[in-house]
Parts: structure tokens; C-alpha cells; sequence
């Protein structure tokens, strides 16, 4: 049996479970299972955006419920998951927020989670649970496959960071592969971005898990169109944008739908992700 929320009801398979979810004046959540789960595997898809807190929160209340159910199995499976970015001691005094929320949801009585291109690999080991890692890499290379002439094209990680990234994408579509570094000031702010290879005449495609303000994939993409690039698309994995976006110096921005959005410009395309979930309902568990 599925419960997909109001993050994935986009995703929503036949013969879903019903629920009741509400918030009250000061913020509490309240959650009700109106269909009956009692000796039932049941697998929660539910994306932690925004508002983060809120949506962390309410999984964690829907698991409990789950359990109060008597439910016999509870699988999460998570399209995109909040609070990745923060995934390592930046300073000290400073909070691994990925962990601490990891295992808050590894602890709140799960069997196993599923989630979806982690902003870094070993935040899989931050959940007490066995956890299923998606990559939207395969799905990425079979559009570029369709797509791009891969003679006259280039794979692009927009800085050190996503170069493992990259790298998988380069190796699945048999692209060539550079890489961009950011040059900071002595205030350590980005001064300029440094092209390493050539992309002139090229079609460059940056590939990255997340976009949010934009501004690293728009800088990337100004400075390869300075260097000569023909175009420069983006494949990215977690549309967050948590606020207004602008990407003129992209041809097209390539997303799935790990997060829904009402409205988004015409230059942008979103891909359905492999999830694990079924066809039809004919596949529920």
C-alpha cells in the first residue's frame, strides 16, 4: 500500500491510502489514517521542501500514525530530502543538521527508506536504517542520448564539489567531461569562475543535484558562453527554488519532479525519476 502526500500527490498511484492532514493556529500538525493499515506494508512517498520543518515533521507524525495502525512494514521513500546541504562540520560549534535529521527519521520506527540523489553519497550512512540510493543519472544520460549530437557536446560540473557527479554522467553517455572552479576574493566570495577545457563550439550541459537561487548555474553558464560554447543546458536533479529564478544565459534547464511546481517557465523541462514505485496499482504492494 502507497500514502503519497501533499509533497508527491503529482506521483499519486491508484488505490492510495487516504489520509487526513491539518494544521492548527500555533503551527501543531494533526494526522489521521482514514483507510485501514493493520498487518499492511505500507511505503510513505513524501519529498522534506519547503517549508522543510513542516514537511519533516509531518512524515514524522505520519509514521507514528502508521504505527498506531499496527501497520506490519513502513518503507519511506523520499524524492528529495531537506537539510542535505548541510551535511558535514563547517565550523566548530556548528550542527550536522543532515545527521540530526536523519536520524530522526531513521528512529521514528521505519524499516527501510529510499531516497533519491543525496547531495553526497555518505549521508546514506547518517540513517539507522538500510537505505535504497536513486541516481537520476541514467535517466539524465538517456535524454542527453536522444537529444545531443555527443561528438560536438561536453558533460560540465559546475565546480569541484560535483565532480564524482559529472564523472558518472560522463562514463553512462560516453561525453567528454570538464570542469569549473570558483576563484574567491580575500572576503571569500566568488570573484570569478575558471573554465578547465575548452568548450568552444560545443554544447555544454551542466549536471548538478540541486538548484535553488541559481546563481552557481548561471554564472557557469556565462562563463562557458564566453569561452565559445554553442549552448549551454542544464540537467539538475532537486528543483527547489525557494525563490523567483532567472537562467537567460541557459537554452534549456532539465529537472525532475522530485519536487512539484504549479508554474514553471517554458525553458525548463521536467523529467519523471524512477522512485521504485509502481506502474499501475496493479503493482502495489
Amino acid at each position: 500500500m502507497f500514502l503519497f502526500t501533499s509533497t508527491t500527490q503529482h506521483l499519486k498511484t491508484k488505490n492510495a491510502i487516504e489520509y487526513t492532514s491539518k494544521q492548527f493556529p500555533d503551527g501543531e500538525f494533526f494526522v489521521e489514517i482514514n483507510t485501514c493499515v493493520q498487518d499492511k506494508a505500507v511505503s510513505i512517498v513524501h519529498a522534506t521542501c519547503t517549508p522543510v520543518n513542516d514537511h519533516v515533521m509531518e512524515l514524522l507524525m505520519l509514521i507514528d500514525a502508521l504505527k498506531h495502525g499496527l501497520a506490519s512494514h513502513i518503507h519511506v521513500v523520499m524524492p528529495y530530502f531537506g537539510y542535505s546541504r548541510q551535511d558535514r562540520l563547517t565550523n566548530k560549534g556548528t550542527s550536522i543538521a543532515a545527521k540530526v535529521v536523519a536520524n530522526l527519521i531513521g528512529n521514528s520506527g521505519i524499516d527501510r527508506l529510499s531516497v533519491f540523489d543525496l547531495h553526497s553519497p555518505q549521508i546514506a550512512g547518517f540513517f539507522p536504517v538500510p537505505v535504497h540510493h536513486y541516481s537520476a543519472m541514467p535517466l539524465f544520460a538517456d535524454i542527453i542520448k536522444k537529444e545531443f549530437n555527443q561528438k560536438h557536446t561536453l558533460i560540465v560540473s559546475p565546480d569541484a564539489g560535483g565532480l564524482k557527479r559529472a564523472e558518472a554522467l560522463s562514463d553512462i553517455t560516453k561525453v567528454p567531461l570538464i570542469t569549473l572552479t570558483k576563484k574567491r576574493n580575500v572576503a571569500e566570495k566568488v570573484d570569478h569562475i575558471q573554465v578547465l577545457g575548452d568548450p568552444s563550439q560545443k554544447h555544454c550541459l551542466i549536471v548538478d543535484d540541486i538548484i535553488d537561487s541559481g546563481n552557481t548555474i548561471a554564472r557557469a553558464a556565462e562563463a562557458l558562453r564566453l569561452k565559445g560554447a554553442v549552448s549551454v543546458n542544464a540537467f539538475v536533479t532537486h528543483a527547489v527554488f525557494s525563490k523567483a529564478v532567472k537562467l537567460k544565459a541557459l537554452d534549456r534547464l532539465w529537472v525532475t519532479d522530485s519536487i512539484f511546481h504549479k508554474n514553471l517557465p517554458e525553458s525548463m523541462t521536467v523529467l519523471r525519476a524512477d522512485y521504485g514505485l509502481p506502474a499501475d496499482d496493479t503493482k502495489l504492494i
